[in-house]
């Protein structure tokens, strides 16, 4: 379900239109990680939005924590900290400007409908999933 054309289609009917996102959620399903048992537009929106919020604080968790362990790390082994440090920090920059053109550009794509946010949002959260999974494995 890459094509967005096809994954709005699949969730069109569970979208609302713009600025009508709760910034808070009242269903059971937000207490969830997974939006699987959303059943309405308000609450799969509002639990995409709750995911990516925890996303984006476990990324800047993690962020720091891989700026801890290259600090931490053996002077004797050879690493040069600050290269480290400053191809992390302009590989996060890269990848933070990347998602946000590539999911603006899905958002567009999709045309007018209510769905485009839901797009947009749905975009995001699975970038930052797959950014949190590879700096898991920088951090053990």
């Amino acid at each position: 379900m890459s094509d967005p054309r096809v994954l709005w289609k699949a969730i069109s009917a569970r979208w609302i239109a713009a600025g009508a996102i709760a910034g808070f959620c009242m269903f059971d399903a937000c207490a969830q990680d997974t939006c699987d048992t959303a059943t309405q537009p308000q609450e799969l929106m509002s639990c995409y939005q709750i995911n990516f919020e925890k996303q984006q604080a476990e990324l800047k968790r993690l962020l720091r924590k891989l700026q801890a362990v290259v600090a931490a790390a053996d002077d004797s082994a050879g690493i040069d900290k600050k290269a480290v440090n400053g191809n992390l920090a302009r590989a996060q920059t890269n990848w933070q400007r990347f998602i946000e053109q590539d999911c603006h550009a899905q958002f567009q794509f999709v045309g007018n409908g209510t769905a485009r946010d839901g797009v947009e949002l749905a975009c995001l959260v699975r970038h930052y999933e797959q950014r949190i999974r590879e700096l898991h494995q920088w951090a053990r």
